[in-house]
């Protein structure tokens, strides 16, 4: 068996198997773990706070078109629960369903 052919792999998907060409030396390194860190917004849309445990991307109504912003976790959970019951309310108010 010809033992310089054949290298050993690291099989643990964990980890990145990288070859350096100059020294033939096999380097194993750990992967990051989760997503990349993303940008954090400076300031709430609406109450402008800077601080808060996570960010909320909400949709506002400007100029008549809905645009996405930044929002803090209380007006983001806000802003997500009025537009539901706007949804339903046009919902049941339409003039399809007041007609059938």
């Amino acid at each position: 068996m010809a033992r310089g052919k054949y290298k050993r792999r690291a099989t643990n998907r964990k980890v990145v198997v990288k070859e350096e060409p100059a020294t033939n030396i096999i380097v194993v390194e750990k992967r990051k773990k989760g997503r990349p860190p993303k940008e954090k917004p400076e300031a709430c849309h609406v109450c402008r706070v800077r601080a808060t445990p996570e960010w909320r991307n909400g949709w506002l109504d400007l100029k008549g078109t809905s645009t996405k912003v930044p929002m803090c976790n209380a007006c983001g959970l806000h802003n997500a629960k009025q537009r539901k019951i706007g949804i339903i309310s046009r919902e049941q108010h339409s003039i399809q369903k007041l007609l059938n």
